[in-house]
């Protein structure tokens, strides 16, 4: 058990993972993996048109923008799949027979990872590629 000096906190590491809170760590996770995705098709909708309207500098500006907010989503991303592949190996007890739990843990994470750097890297030559056009 690990408190938090005076304070009234206190969390108990070795009984954390229930059948409640891992249904809210997997919801959690999900939303997350969609608020990227959803950041990600705006950052490449968004850059695509202020690359047709800016010029010289400016598009500088944009190229830079757009890989830094693209490793920031990517991180985000590939750190979303591993705490989901993780929850995957965390599976409580109650939960380990239903048809979820079973296919929750064959998913195939590389392929996740893999899809993630190719969807990051793909937005941001595109947009590399349209600033600089």
């Amino acid at each position: 058990m690990v408190t938090t000096g005076g304070l009234p906190l206190t969390f108990d590491w070795e009984n954390t993972m229930n059948s409640s809170s891992f249904v809210h760590y997997i919801r959690d996770q999900v939303i997350f993996i969609g608020v990227t995705t959803i950041a990600t098709i705006l950052l490449f909708t968004l850059g695509l048109m202020a690359a047709a309207s800016l010029d010289g500098k400016a598009q500088t500006a944009g190229i830079v923008g757009a890989v830094v907010i693209g490793l920031w989503l990517l991180v985000a991303s590939l750190g979303t799949i591993r705490r989901l592949q993780l929850l995957s190996e965390s599976i409580p007890e109650e939960e380990q027979d239903t048809p979820f739990a079973r296919d929750f843990k064959k998913n195939p994470w590389p392929v996740f990872f893999g899809l993630a750097i190719i969807v990051q890297v793909g937005v941001a030559y595109a947009l590399i590629s349209a600033f600089t056009a």
